[in-house]
């Protein structure tokens, strides 16, 4: 039936959505990582939905005509009415999404909320679908080697993104980066070292399962549980490895929260005390660590001098601790501001539109002052639940992950009666309550608070495990540890995503992984999940007999069921899997654009992820699979099949990404590519159990050809259309940066018309018109280009009214028009209306010091000086050091304007010695004395810098220059004081 296949399909797609979300990278499109990995997941999922409901409507028709009756139809709504309250988990994400989408529907940008901004991508749209993959996984996953062929995907994926982490850290990179190097910080294909920490501290409690199961099966004498063994152990030590390389705190919290829960709950599920105790001294060990580091004189020097824990050290007193706690004074006052948002929120992914207006000068310095319109993140979950939500948001979050915990506890045998359900609840509200207010008492409000409740949160949980290995020392094991120890794996990893998450951003990745995670947790909770396939008795009994040890004692079983017991169909599902791990590699590092030197890195990186996953597919096949078929015939098979499946994209690939002009053409090449991958590896499955031929009716099969033909549809204008257009982007910014307009502003133009409502590409089309305008020769052809721009810029600003980079493109338009207009009164009028832009972006971004920059350079054009020198000082008052000196620079050009030379070059030397900016200073002037080279008091300003930065010589030179375009005796004699001030 078309449905079986369907539910293949659904597998195939959220095995490929674990892939991607984590190792996809695009270096072809402007944004290369986040939203480059959510529309690869927005296309599966709705591919995948689409899916299920073909598999839906399968299941109506071969239940007949009744299944449409109204009774049928109450008694569906019934069940599953039912089937939430008996998953109360699941109901409550519902809850959650029903406030994702009424804090949309009154949001201030309804549109930004549902699609997501373009940096992060990150909207209702985006959560929803989170959804769709949890609900999905919830309904299909139902046998055992689903299950573990998931687990045995996400640790494949995390094995290339741990290796490229240590090539990075050792100067190995194999993408060009716009802020250099990445050694110090590796980011793999996560984009981020925070993103890349907290991805792979959700890996590491499930690689530790599969090593204490494989270690479990390991008896001397079993060289293929040793293998598989130390192929665990060597992906839990990469994955650490890679970790450390990142250098970030959160995560690396997150990751010692983590391994101490886990470490308790093997205690508590193996009878180990000794574990229990070995839990808390970790815990003690790593704060008396950080304890040591944070108080003088308490660190031995060694620990001292340790590179890998320097961040750890002055942590409290470190900028980022004060750029975050100011971040969420700043959340706070926002929601304070409008009591109408308390409740609901201003609405997802709308923070970079309102905070700037409430942002103090101080922030902005922390966050280096010329980031400008980067702040859409207040790095903890709370607050961002706060300000998009409202309360309504922080309690349904807070109480999702509290509902994870309980339940988790109560399927693992942890919670057997109603007292103890109750200290458990306790102990979590408790917590909560309890990190609440103390930060409140000890700090003075409510900043800490986003900190705080999680943390209490995790130390209930914490003491109600010790304390039930305390009390209760002496419990029943499961019968089956393996799926306990799995459930404990994923409760410890969403622990850390709670912790990491509070001081950090949620990614694409580790949302995605959390909602997989929290479907395995309900399913193996509620028992969902059963045997892979009915065997032979015989079979089975051959199995007993070699599954015993030397002492006649049941050996546990390795972490292995990864393969049905099928013909070669799993091993040839598990290669195409694997291919479209090589594939997606070799998409972001095989190319006609690498990076000098790094060929062969990459090469070696795709083999040798090509050799691992082949030991671990391989090593893990069930034993019962050697009466089916030959360890080398599968060696054959998932040789030949990964390389001839994954072979002919990448040699397509590396032919054609050589030319700026086939990049989106490679792009959507790569995207059939993985969708044929995903139908591949649908057919796998199915292969061997049941025909796939249907018996629907034609009439169903029209319909089932549709749903599929609108999913396909809705992927490539919503998703697949979004990556391409940004491509486009990418291409005319790189043209734009290298002088080639004409080659530019097509590109732009392609973005713009692939994505009308993306406000962002309206700012780069409307600064290709500008300097398209800047290179023409003629005046009507300026005004023309410039009229172009002014469009643009005007459409932008309509679709996000509330961004002030939209105004300020729109004053910087205006000045720059002002400068060939040959009248002088239009001359004025323009920079008139660059005035009251620069002024209403300043209104909705009061302390950006780019901002007061601008808006002062206007004040001075139009000669008002008074008003200029306020924002001059205004700048300065902010004091990042990226803009000091062209704030000093810009207060003497007002006193030397003005007459008052001595604190002119008292304001030029300011300049010169606190500015990183001062070549731009210098550098601003040169171009100054280039456009009005008669203008005698932007010579004086160019020779008073020169003076300041020591170059005396050249300060002459133009003070010289100046005595010959001196006018009067008045400028003469200003001039010649001037010189005599030089020689002094």
């Amino acid at each position: 039936m078309i449905g079986r296949l369907g539910e293949r399909f659904i597998e195939s797609g959220w095995l490929i959505a674990s892939i991607v979300v984590a190792t996809f990278l695009n270096p072809f499109s402007a944004q290369v990582f986040e939203p480059d990995k959510a529309a690869l997941l927005h296309g599966l999922a709705i591919l995948m939905l689409a899916a299920w409901v073909i598999r839906g409507l399968e299941h109506l028709v071969a239940d007949g005509a009744r299944a449409t009756s109204p009774s049928r139809v109450k008694r569906a709504v019934a069940e599953t009415a039912r089937g939430l309250w008996a998953r109360p988990i699941a109901a409550l994400a519902l809850a959650l999404a029903l406030v994702y989408v009424a804090s949309t529907l009154t949001s201030i940008s309804p549109r930004m909320s549902w699609w997501g901004s373009y940096q992060r991508g990150q909207g209702t749209y985006t959560f929803l679908i989170y959804l769709t993959l949890f609900f999905v996984v919830l309904s299909v996953l139902r046998r055992e080697d689903q299950l573990q062929r998931l687990v045995t995907t996400m640790l494949l994926t995390s094995f290339p993104v741990a290796v490229y982490a240590i090539l990075q850290h050792y100067g190995l990179s194999l993408v060009r980066f716009a802020e250099g190097g990445v050694e110090t910080r590796v980011i793999s294909t996560l984009g981020n070292a925070i993103f890349l920490a907290a991805y792979l501290a959700m890996v590491v409690p499930l690689t530790l399962w599969r090593l204490l199961r494989s270690a479990r099966a390991w008896s001397g004498r079993e060289i293929q549980s040793a293998l598989v063994t130390l192929l665990y152990g060597g992906l839990f030590v990469l994955q650490l490895l890679a970790v450390v390389f990142t250098q970030s705190r959160g995560p690396l919290a997150g990751l010692m929260a983590e391994l101490i829960v886990f470490v308790l709950l093997v205690a508590v599920l193996r009878r180990r005390r000794r574990w229990a105790l070995a839990g808390v001294l970790l815990a003690t060990a790593a704060v008396a660590v950080l304890v040591a580091l944070n108080v003088p004189g308490l660190a031995p020097e060694a620990l001292q001098s340790f590179s890998y824990l320097r961040r750890l050290r002055g942590i409290l007193g470190s900028n980022e601790v004060r750029a975050r706690l100011l971040a969420w004074d700043t959340v706070l006052q926002a929601v304070r501001a409008d009591p109408l948002r308390v409740a609901l929120g201003y609405g997802p992914e709308t923070m970079k539109s309102v905070l700037t207006g409430f942002m103090p000068a101080e922030l902005w310095v922390l966050q280096g002052g010329g980031q400008y319109g980067t702040f859409d993140r207040a790095h903890n979950a709370v607050f961002d639940a706060l300000y998009a939500q409202g309360l309504v948001g922080v309690i349904t979050y807070l109480s999702l992950y509290g509902l994870i915990f309980y339940q988790s506890l109560r399927w693992l045998g942890l919670v057997r009666s109603r007292r103890a359900a109750g200290s458990l609840a306790g102990l979590l509200i408790g917590g909560a309550v309890v990190g609440l207010v103390v930060p409140w008492l000890w700090h003075g409000d409510l900043v800490l608070m986003g900190v705080g409740v999680p943390a209490g949160m995790i130390v209930g949980l914490i003491l109600y495990l010790i304390g039930n290995i305390i009390v209760a020392p002496v419990l029943e094991v499961e019968a089956d540890e393996g799926r306990s120890l799995l459930l404990a794996a994923l409760l410890a990893a969403i622990v850390g995503h709670l912790v990491e998450t509070q001081t950090g951003i949620g990614t694409v990745a580790t949302r995605s992984y959390f909602w997989l995670y929290t479907a395995l947790i309900i399913l193996l909770g509620t028992d969902r999940v059963g045997e892979p396939e009915r065997i032979s008795q015989r079979s089975a009994s051959a199995s007993r007999e070699r599954g015993r040890g030397r002492r006649g004692r049941p050996r546990g079983n390795m972490a292995t069921s990864v393969l049905a017991t099928e013909s070669l169909a799993p091993t040839i599902a598990l290669a195409l899997v694997t291919a479209a791990l090589l594939g997606t590699l070799s998409y972001a590092f095989i190319h006609g654009f690498s990076v000098e030197g790094a060929r062969v890195p990459a090469r070696i990186l795709i083999w040798c992820t090509w050799l691992f996953a082949g030991l671990i597919i391989l090593l893990e096949r069930d034993p019962l699979r050697a009466e089916v078929s030959s360890l080398g015939g599968d060696v054959l098979v998932y040789a030949a099949v990964s390389l001839v499946w994954v072979l002919p994209f990448v040699v397509y690939h590396r032919a054609n990404a050589q030319t700026l002009e086939r990049l989106t053409a490679s792009y959507g090449v790569f995207v059939g590519w993985l969708l044929l991958t995903v139908a591949g590896i649908a057919v796998a499955l199915q292969w061997g159990r049941s025909s796939v031929r249907s018996d629907t009716e034609s009439g169903w099969l029209v319909a089932h050809a549709l749903i599929l033909a609108l999913a396909l549809a809705w992927v490539w204008q919503v998703d697949i259309t979004r990556i391409r257009a940004d491509i486009y982007e990418k291409v005319g910014q790189t043209a734009l940066g290298a002088g080639y307009e004409e080659q530019a502003i097509p590109n732009l133009q392609r973005a713009v018309a692939l994505q009308l409502e993306q406000d962002q590409y309206y700012v780069y089309l409307g600064g290709g018109y500008v300097e398209q305008a800047r290179r023409a020769s003629d005046v009507t052809a300026k005004d023309g280009w410039m009229e172009q721009a002014r469009q643009v810029f005007e459409r932008g600003q309509a679709l996000a009214p509330l961004d002030s980079d939209h105004p300020r493109q729109l004053g910087l338009a205006y000045r720059v028009w002002a400068d060939w207009a040959e009248d002088s009164t239009v001359r004025r009028q323009r920079l008139q209306r660059s005035l009251s832009y620069y002024q209403a972006a300043v209104r909705l971004n009061p302390e950006n010091p780019d901002l007061r920059l601008d808006l002062a350079s206007a004040y001075f054009a139009l000669g008002m000086s008074e008003e200029a020198l306020a924002q001059y000082q205004h700048a300065v008052e902010i004091g990042s050091p990226d803009h000091l000196g062209r704030a000093h620079a810009g207060l003497g050009d007002v006193q030397v304007i003005q007459g008052r030379l001595d604190e002119a070059m008292q304001s030029y030397r300011q300049a010169m010695a606190a500015g990183r900016d001062k070549q731009e200073v210098v550098q601003a002037r040169i171009s100054a004395v280039d456009r009005y080279p008669e203008d005698i008091d932007v010579r004086e300003s160019l020779a008073l810098v020169y003076a300041a930065a020591g170059r005396r010589d050249d300060a002459l030179t133009e003070l010289k220059a100046a005595l010959d375009v001196a006018s009067n005796d008045a400028e003469r004699a200003e001039v010649e004081d001037l010189i005599k001030m030089v020689r002094q």
